[in-house]
């Protein structure tokens, strides 16, 4: 348990000395928030680790003088009182609630997404339609100049701006195809590397942890048929943690991984909970969600200041939707704080 929790961990029944927990400042005990009991010296009881002023008896907590022993031995549990208890289930209630508003908006932005993308090749073709019959028309008239004897032929500034026009729809469709080759990957960061120079040890090692986060820490079952393929990213160097790049061999299974992210933070293996996950996107993908994020995170920083409010921007997070489109957009959420 964090910190002292009750009467000692050492000699059964008997507080350390006088002025452990459980004595105020008047001398007076605490009593127990089940049967009232006065917390005495002698009496074994566990102090609530948020407010600190809140006691419950190991009667009323219904455990015996072995289990009350083995309990403060473990340095990784913690109790609370009733009241603090309720408040933290409202912040995590609340919480869950912002997740879900983000999830929503997601899906909502990836479908918006996805019919602006329809719309966008829709019109694409149309371009791409006229242009080939600008460019046969050029090459017409190429051709045609081209046999006149003694004459250079030179683009003009009309001719140049429908190549520039090709160029840009070439440059768009080979945006696209990048983006949809990594539609099923995902990129995961701080996964600690198993140190050897055997590459079959370290991918099944890889492959061992990709089971084990999505069963403790994710809630989804991945095995080896799920995974198209896996690798590190980067050049391997001593006490280096390369991100790990997986490509699922459906989109549905990394739609799963990413909608359970938030369960990560409850993970009891350190290994796990330390892990952070993102989409696997393209220079042109990151660069515009850095722009999004550095533009709400200085719009933020303006309102505060118009609102002379110093801690407005300590009091939201700023989080960017649609990461994967070409279109992604900032949502503020606000931070809730025990």
């Amino acid at each position: 348990m964090k910190g002292q929790k009750a009467v000692s961990a050492t000699a059964k029944g008997q507080r350390k000395n006088k002025s452990a927990p459980g004595v105020d400042a008047t001398g007076t005990s605490p009593g127990c928030e089940g049967c009232s009991k006065c917390i005495a010296v002698e009496v074994r009881a566990l102090q609530c680790d948020r407010c600190g002023g809140s006691w419950k008896c190991s009667d009323c907590l219904n455990v015996g003088n072995d289990q009350f022993d083995r309990i403060l031995e473990c340095k990784e549990l913690t109790w609370l009182c009733g009241g603090c208890n309720k408040e933290v289930m409202e912040i995590d209630r609340v919480r869950n609630r912002d997740d879900r508003l983000v999830e929503m908006m997601s899906a909502i932005l990836e479908k918006v997404t996805g019919m602006e993308r329809v719309l966008s090749q829709k019109a694409d073709l149309d371009v791409v339609d006229a242009l080939e019959q600008r460019l046969k028309a050029l090459e017409e008239k190429f051709e045609s100049e081209s046999r006149k004897p003694k004459k250079q032929v030179v683009a003009n500034d009309h001719h140049e701006g429908e190549l520039s026009e090709v160029e840009s729809v070439a440059r768009r469709s080979e945006e696209e195809k990048e983006i949809e080759k990594r539609r099923r990957n995902i990129v995961i960061y701080r996964v600690a590397e198993l140190q050897t120079e055997n590459v079959e040890e370290r991918k099944r090692d890889d492959m061992s942890f990709l089971v084990d986060m999505g069963r403790k820490g994710l809630g989804v079952d991945i095995e080896d048929t799920d995974v198209e393929q896996f690798y590190r990213l980067g050049r391997k160097e001593e006490g280096k943690e390369r991100p790990l790049l997986v490509k699922f061999a459906r989109e549905e299974k990394k739609q799963e991984v990413m909608e359970n992210l938030k369960e990560l933070r409850g993970a009891n293996d350190d290994r796990i909970r330390r892990v952070s996950i993102a989409h696997d996107l393209t220079w042109r993908q990151r660069e515009r969600v850095k722009e999004v994020r550095t533009k709400a995170l200085q719009d933020l920083d303006e309102e505060s200041k118009e609102k002379e409010d110093a801690r407005m921007s300590e009091n939201f997070r700023v989080i960017v939707v649609g990461q994967q489109t070409m279109n992604p957009r900032a949502l503020r959420i606000p931070i809730n704080r025990t």
